[in-house]
């Protein structure tokens, strides 16, 4: 809190996560050559995130303006390594996401837009697969973005009656992937984007 109009933040999260398993899995699989293999599981992966965050606000009266930068990273999810002959164990999502906003806030109403432009690198997807027992797989997009608006608006009718609504535009693009769509049992025809 620097004064009455100007809040600043800042905050920053390390994570580390360990992924390590080995032996043979429950599954089989066909190899280049067409024979049935059981597949052995011989994982170690680790993961080092950092996680910065910073932003601002100014307030004025009812008017209030911000923006923030943020950074975050997820991991692959198990069945990635189990369970997806398909496609190659994906690497670790990062997501960069840039926000700006303003708010007014009258004696019987408010309004608010808020901006985002949601840089994606290496961004999990669904690759239309799914496991054994119905769970979805997933892969990497390399580069995909959101970019979008946020309005929001309310009025205070009466003492008792609050009228709000809220509307969302988006932009959501993946620049390149390959996707697997089961067309048959067992058979998947590829589709590109």
């Amino acid at each position: 809190h620097i004064n009455e109009q100007w809040d600043v933040f800042a905050d920053l999260q390390y994570r580390h996560v360990n992924f390590k398993t080995d032996g043979y899995n429950d599954k089989y699989y066909t190899d280049e050559n067409g024979d049935i293999q059981k597949h052995y599981l011989d994982i170690n992966e680790k993961y080092n995130f950092l996680n910065p965050k910073a932003g601002f606000s100014w307030s004025l009266g009812g008017h209030r303006v911000y923006g923030s930068l943020a950074m975050s990273h997820r991991e692959p999810e198990r069945n990635n390594f189990t369970d997806n002959f398909t496609y190659p164990a994906p690497n670790a999502e990062k997501l960069t996401d840039y926000e700006l906003g303003y708010t007014l806030n009258a004696n019987k109403w408010r309004f608010g837009i808020n901006g985002y432009f949601m840089n994606y690198t290496d961004q999990f997807v669904q690759t239309g697969e799914v496991t054994e027992i119905g769970e979805n797989l997933t892969t990497n997009i390399k580069d995909s973005y959101r970019l979008g608006v946020e309005l929001q608006a309310g009025v205070d009718v009466t003492k008792w009656l609050t009228i709000e609504g809220n509307a969302a535009l988006s932009k959501n693009r993946i620049k390149d992937f390959n996707e697997k769509v089961q067309v048959d049992w067992g058979d998947f025809e590829t589709i590109h984007y």
